[in-house]
């Protein structure tokens, strides 16, 4: 088996924490007054 290369277990590995950060930076910068369960994002 041939072994993997190092830069793809490096971006597979931080994929879903960039994902997640950038998420929780996208809610901080959106504030309170937005409700996705209630408001559509065209609002």
């Amino acid at each position: 088996m041939r072994s993997v290369p190092r830069w793809a277990l490096l971006s597979s590995g931080c994929a879903p924490l960039l994902l997640a950060g950038g998420w929780t930076v996208a809610a901080l910068l959106e504030g309170p007054a937005y409700d996705p369960v209630t408001q559509t994002i065209s609002v």
